[in-house]
């Protein structure tokens, strides 16, 4: 298994690139914030960049959710009716 992490304008992004049950090797990624432990992303993929290039895209993910006026979508989730 091999992981990177890396903290970024107040998230921990952690990646992992490790076989699953198949037999394949899956990259596995999670965001979550600092401040709190909410989780705001967090799923895997068969894409096979460096660590350090998927990196970069999980921080320009960060970059475009602090932009919007609701990142995460946690009013939308979380919002009752």
């Amino acid at each position: 298994m091999t992981e990177l992490k890396e903290t970024y304008r107040g998230h921990e992004i952690i990646l992992s690139r490790e076989e699953n049950l198949g037999g394949w090797e899956q990259l596995y990624y999670s965001i979550y914030r600092s401040s709190d432990g909410f989780e705001c992303e967090c799923d895997f993929t068969s894409d096979e960049s460096e660590l350090s290039d998927f990196m970069n895209d999980m921080k320009a993910r960060v970059d475009e959710e602090l932009s919007s006026k609701d990142p995460w979508d946690e009013k939308a989730k979380y919002e009752t009716v």
